[in-house]
């Protein structure tokens, strides 16, 4: 029989938890209550070729028709493919399964071997010499190669920067290292293409942050609107559209777009037409890592 060849680097996968990565994703790219029937030892098996360039950036997208494919076929019904937001993976569970191959140790690391020292009379010598002066009996490293690093204007070891720090899903959702709280998300959010002002309201009608503009007098809608989402949805249920995603009141001086997640609501003021659908895909994300944010503090 023809021997099996090892996996290559271009061949590698990198396998997850499926149940951790479903929990992870936002409710409108999976069925309902799609987690909590997948099993614990359920895997999602995915090219690592993809997700390695994306490590340093702290957040690692996929595409959605790829994602469907790494999931064990019995379970592909719970993945809404349908959707064209790209699939965030939770940086913490991939980074707990990368292969071992890619934790290759650096030249600089690698322990090199010690050939047997043979006695001669100048070892003797060398090794009375180094207890008297009390300092080590090896030879001392010349710093010529790093001075022509230095020269070169290249980094030295010490100056290299530190790994980056793991993101939350929400600092990889707003894209910053940042430590984030409600009124730093509302500020971020008025930044995005399309949004002038933004506000976060729970379900029942309480805010938690915002900055919407007063003379709106738009405080009634947003707290009456998540009630009005969740009847929405209750119906949209029974059609083919697919799971809500934003509900967009447009009115003749402005377009307040609404975003909804469990106990917590997004509002967004247009700033001038619509937004983008990759600008409502990070808002669809924000909301819901808020909300489990709030829900977990609860």
């Amino acid at each position: 029989a023809e021997a099996e060849q090892p996996t290559t680097a271009a061949g590698a996968t990198i396998k997850l938890s499926l149940k951790a990565v479903f929990e992870a994703l936002p409710a409108f790219q999976l069925s309902d209550d799609a987690a909590a029937t997948i099993p614990a030892d359920a895997r999602l098996e995915l090219p690592f070729a993809i997700v390695q360039p994306q490590l340093a950036s702290g957040r690692v997208m996929i595409a959605p028709e790829v994602f469907a494919a790494g999931i064990p076929e019995k379970f592909r019904e719970a993945f809404k493919g349908d959707c064209a937001a790209a699939v965030s993976l939770p940086l913490q569970e991939v980074l707990k399964n990368l292969p071992a191959a890619s934790l290759r140790m650096r030249d600089d690391q690698v322990e090199q071997e010690v050939g047997v020292q043979i006695k001669t009379p100048f070892s003797t010598t060398a090794e009375e010499d180094a207890q008297r002066m009390k300092v080590a009996n090896t030879p001392i490293a010349k710093p010529a190669e790093e001075d022509e690093a230095v020269a070169a204007g290249e980094p030295t070891p010490e100056a290299l920067p530190l790994p980056d720090r793991i993101r939350t899903p929400l600092q990889a959702a707003l894209d910053t290292d940042d430590k984030l709280d409600a009124k730093e998300v509302v500020a971020r959010i008025n930044r995005m293409p399309g949004v002038k002002a933004s506000a976060l309201i729970f379900r029942d009608g309480l805010s938690l942050a915002g900055n919407l503009p007063e003379e709106l007098k738009a405080d009634g809608l947003c707290a009456i609107v998540p009630a009005l989402m969740q009847r929405i949805e209750s119906h949209t249920a029974d059609t083919k559209l697919g799971a809500l995603r934003g509900f967009t009141v447009q009115c003749t001086q402005g377009a307040l777009t609404f975003f909804a997640h469990e106990n917590l609501c997004l509002a967004t003021l247009h700033a001038n037409g619509e937004i983008a659908p990759e600008v409502r895909e990070r808002l669809a994300r924000v909301v819901h890592e808020m909300s489990r944010a709030y829900s977990e503090t609860v």
